[in-house]
């Protein structure tokens, strides 16, 4: 069997530390030669859909991403569109940030089949958004930290 890590997330405050931002290839790399070959993601967003399984060799550093783009982009405005695409098209994260409000919609498409597309889409905070994204690196991030 190969080896999964678990990564929970949500829309609720989380209690992490602000973690430096690696170099992401280091983290994908460590989760490697710990022999995770995938990424659990049990997000309460997607529990219609259930736990959605990822390739760490790609997404551990997309998942990252998605979380140091949204960042990057508060700094900028207030109004944008944040996008992240991990399993090479298993799953979509999008959404349009107006002022204090996310408009997201996540794309499950199970064996890159279309007629297997799932997408729902729900409106909430701009702070829940980030919450989500938050909680995501701080696992990843803290796990990395830990094990330095």
């Amino acid at each position: 069997m190969e080896k999964v890590f678990q990564l929970h997330t949500d829309y609720k405050a989380s209690s992490g530390e602000y973690l430096e931002e690696p170099i992401l290839a280091d983290v994908m790399n460590y989760f490697l030669a710990q022999g995770y070959k995938f990424i659990q993601l049990i997000a309460e967003p997607l529990r219609e859909i259930g736990d959605i399984y990822l390739p760490v060799d790609k997404d551990v550093e997309f998942l990252l991403e998605g979380y140091l783009t949204l960042g990057d982009n508060l700094r900028d405005s207030k109004n944008f569109k944040h996008f992240c695409f991990l399993g090479d098209g298993l799953l979509e994260v999008n959404a349009a940030i107006r002022g204090e409000k996310a408009e997201v919609a996540y794309r499950y498409c199970p064996g890159l089949n279309r007629a297997n597309l799932i997408v729902l889409s729900e409106d909430i905070s701009l702070e829940e958004y980030c919450y989500f994204w938050e909680k995501i690196a701080n696992v990843l991030l803290g796990t990395y930290k830990e094990a330095r």
